[in-house]
């Protein structure tokens, strides 16, 4: 297992301290040699101080930021290899993320409308003191706010940049709408401040989602069924074709229970059945049967493939046809066939979905009714 030795994490057990771990970051940030921990001295003041030694500029730094007796002047600061006067260095930018905001349902949608920061300085002593305002806030302070829809992690839906503190209501100037969550990140170029609150106000609605995210693939294979170029059985009482609604003639039929267990919704022969006249441009055919069938589309063999048997009918298909003319079905004895049909194109899946619905479910999505 690879081992990073540039890397580290804070731990933090409070509420105060963002419960958790986060990583250390920073150009500046002090990296310790592997095997060389923190050294523990105590000054002339019998004051502790950490010191760890840099392994990118071999130079000591005191990692105690505290404050001290004043008497001693021992000063907290907020920067990365800051000089012991407090001159130099680099700012720790403070980031804040919040858990993420939903309604009381999950499925609930939420509009945001504004956003609410209760900040404090971290010192009511230094308003007007050198290096900061009349509020306490060090000068300069600046910090951001990014809303983040549904857990996407890297594009936010708003932003609030360089506001100035104090200022506890804040508006976004993008509509962040229709989320069924929302969580926010606030970051600062300076972190001697503190964040006391957040709230969002956000408006809740319970509605359905649009149709495009209520589509399924199970509508999609249903889809490619919906308009056929010929679909023939019976409705109520007449073999007709489906795709036009023309008669066809029923010369040599004899009606039997088909494989939606209705009787008289296939058809038995012991003639060649003459079906209606279609165009296919690469499409496809399938039909239910029972015995041994031939299919020619204006004279030209069809081959079928037998997709899987259900009870006693197998279904066949043929994919990628480009013939036009009559439909003609010749039995080899006496031959059934059930729901003859032609489309443009039929994928396998949806094919697939044909006869499960078919041999699962009686056909009661995917037969026609009548």
């Amino acid at each position: 297992m690879a081992v990073s030795l540039n890397t580290s994490y804070r731990f933090g057990r409070t509420r105060r301290h963002g419960f958790g771990f986060s990583k250390n970051s920073g150009a500046d940030w002090v990296v310790p040699y592997s095997n060389m921990p923190p050294i523990l001295v105590f000054d002339a003041n019998g004051q502790p101080h950490n010191l760890v030694l840099d392994r990118t500029d071999n130079l000591y730094y005191d990692i105690t930021t505290r404050d001290g007796p004043p008497e001693l002047s021992l000063v907290q600061y907020f920067k990365d290899k800051v000089a012991v006067a407090g001159t130099g260095g680099t700012a720790v930018l403070p980031i804040v993320e919040f858990p993420r905001d939903r309604g009381s349902s999950g499925d609930y949608f939420l509009d945001h409308r504004f956003l609410q920061l209760g900040t404090r300085p971290l010192k009511e002593s230094n308003r007007d003191a050198a290096g900061f305002d009349s509020n306490g806030y060090p000068d300069g302070l600046e910090i951001d706010v990014d809303l983040y829809a549904d857990g996407n992690p890297t594009t936010k839906s708003a932003k609030a940049q360089d506001i100035s503190l104090p200022k506890h209501q804040i508006l976004l100037d993008q509509e962040a709408r229709n989320a069924h969550r929302f969580s926010t990140k606030v970051t600062a170029n300076n972190s001697e401040w503190k964040l006391a609150w957040r709230r969002n106000v956000y408006k809740v609605s319970d509605s359905q989602d649009g149709p495009q995210n209520r589509s399924t693939t199970e509508r999609d294979w249903q889809g490619e069924f919906g308009t056929p170029t010929m679909r023939v059985g019976y409705s109520r009482g007449d073999l007709i074709d489906r795709a036009t609604g023309s008669a066809v003639v029923e010369t040599g039929i004899t009606r039997i229970e088909g494989l939606d267990g209705i009787s008289n919704s296939a058809l038995q022969f012991a003639t060649a059945l003459t079906m209606p006249t279609i165009t296919l441009t690469a499409g496809a055919l399938l039909v239910w049967y029972q015995g041994v069938i031939a299919i020619t589309i204006g004279g030209v063999a069809v081959v079928l493939t037998d997709h899987d048997t259900s009870g006693s009918w197998t279904l066949g298909y043929a994919n990628a046809l480009t013939e036009s003319g009559v439909v003609l079905v010749t039995p080899t004895g006496t031959g059934k066939i059930f729901d003859l049909q032609a489309h443009s194109s039929i994928s396998e899946d949806a094919r697939t979905y044909y006869f499960a619905d078919s041999d699962d479910n009686s056909g009661k999505i995917m037969l026609p009714k009548d």
